[in-house]
């Protein structure tokens, strides 16, 4: 997912130097591209949190190390 971040900007420039679309176009992909990552990435992180809050409360493992393992590593991400 992070290094579809890195083409967002190169597709939306190509679209208007490369295929002669107006810079409007260019603006209107670029930013709709960016709001489809932006939600792509707030679904994943709110699942990494959600797995870190259930290992908090002993959940996830019946292991506590595992839990505490879990929960602290993302955490901390």
């Amino acid at each position: 997912m992070y290094r579809l971040g890195w083409l967002i900007d190169p597709i939306a420039k190509s679209l208007v130097q490369d295929y002669g679309a107006h810079h409007m176009v260019g603006n209107t992909v670029k930013w709709g591209l960016w709001a489809l990552y932006w939600h792509w990435q707030g679904v994943i992180l709110a699942g990494w949190w959600c797995m870190a809050h259930e290992a908090g409360h002993g959940s996830l493992s019946n292991y506590s190390w595992f839990n505490h393992l879990v929960g602290y590593s993302l955490h901390t991400f």
